[in-house]
């Protein structure tokens, strides 16, 4: 396998991991909203991020 492979496959397991835990999330309110609070602010902050390069 090639790098870019190996990228790939720790890439899908990360993201099969990750769906396999919002599962388990969704049914506790609390962990939610902060799991999404969370999501929004590192979205703005790679957003932000990401404006500042292009300027």
């Amino acid at each position: 396998m090639n790098n870019s492979e190996v990228q790939d496959v720790v890439v899908n397991n990360m993201k099969d991991d990750a769906a396999k835990e919002l599962l388990n999330v969704r049914h506790d309110h609390n962990v939610y909203i902060n799991l999404l609070k969370d999501l929004i602010v590192q979205c703005s902050s790679t957003w932000l991020s990401v404006s500042d390069a292009v300027v």
